[in-house]
């Protein structure tokens, strides 16, 4: 018994069957909400074995607020998944489990419940929704204006200056640094980032006094290149500018604000900055780490890289 489906890209919109096994198994969904505001999942679960016959169906939902609405039929298991993008940002959520267990009993009458873990992986866009702590809680970083405040890394309360918004396309080859780097909750400590985040390959992240541009972990457990261009849309990014190049958190971690590496015109919004007349501003101190070549030692063991791999 158990779901046989591998694990896979789906569909705003989708229709899928959990389809008859032999062995207790999980199936992983990754579901793309860039240009969508709802996820819906209809299908057929289906427990049993040939000759079995299904008597009972159940759900066990692992978080304990469970965002949309999942339904199934005890008779037919037959089910249908509905949860919207607002309800899955206010639960803080990019990663959601849960389990369908059914029951079934064979010829013989012995009874045996299968339950099966169903993982989706959301993705809202790349950048917008990536969660700014400022003093009030966490704000969309889309939300953002100058003359806002923002809360740094080591709990100052700063205002922002100016937030650069980028527009790249999948017609065109990006340069390498505006690639985007997949940070899964927890991948840096355990904890951090509180969900999935999503930065340029050349925004840094502080990882034990250092700046170490997310291009330079991939390869480590639960950071790695995410290929956005199959999905065949535009992508924005956004870059918050404080008074001092700080670091602020994003997603619960602490992540460079934007210094000016002479890359300012290539914003569209880039006017706006000349408008304010803000000034540049130096680079903070903590040493930049642009590669595995350069990370000292006790950061590559922690993160488990290796500079030959890398090379």
């Amino acid at each position: 018994m158990g779901i046989e489906l591998a694990s896979s890209s789906i569909a705003p919109t989708s229709t899928q069957n959990l389809d008859t096994g032999d062995a207790q198994s999980a199936v992983e969904f990754t579901i793309n909400l860039t240009d969508a505001t709802t996820f819906t999942l209809t299908g057929n679960y289906d427990p049993t074995n040939s000759g079995d016959t299904e008597s009972q169906y159940s759900t066990t939902f692992n978080e304990t607020i469970a965002p949309g609405t999942f339904e199934i039929d005890e008779n037919d298991g037959t089910f249908t998944y509905t949860v919207t993008r607002a309800e899955l940002e206010e639960a803080g959520l990019s990663t959601y489990n849960f389990t369908v267990s059914g029951t079934v009993t064979d010829p013989g009458m012995n009874s045996n419940t299968d339950p099966d873990g169903v993982t989706f992986n959301y993705i809202y866009c790349f950048a917008a929704g990536t969660g700014i702590a400022t003093p009030g809680g966490e704000t969309a970083v889309e939300r953002l204006a100058q003359g806002d405040t923002v809360l740094t890394a080591d709990g100052r309360t700063v205002p922002v200056r100016w937030v650069g918004r980028v527009t790249v396309s999948p017609m065109f080859n990006t340069a390498d640094r505006l690639e985007p780097v997949l940070v899964r909750k927890g991948a840096l400590d355990g904890v951090t980032p509180t969900r999935d985040l999503i930065i340029t390959a050349d925004h840094a992240l502080m990882l034990d006094g250092y700046a170490v541009n997310a291009g330079a972990l991939v390869g480590a457990p639960g950071i790695e290149w995410f290929s956005w261009k199959s999905l065949a849309s535009a992508l924005t990014y956004y870059h918050v500018e404080t008074d001092a190049h700080d670091a602020i958190l994003a997603n619960g971690a602490a992540a460079e604000t934007y210094i000016d590496a002479g890359d300012r015109a290539m914003f569209d919004n880039h006017a706006e900055f000349v408008a304010v007349g803000a000034t540049a501003r130096a680079e903070m101190p903590a040493p930049r780490i642009t590669s595995v070549r350069l990370m000292p030692a006790q950061l590559r063991a922690r993160f488990g890289l290796d500079i030959a791999a890398a090379a």
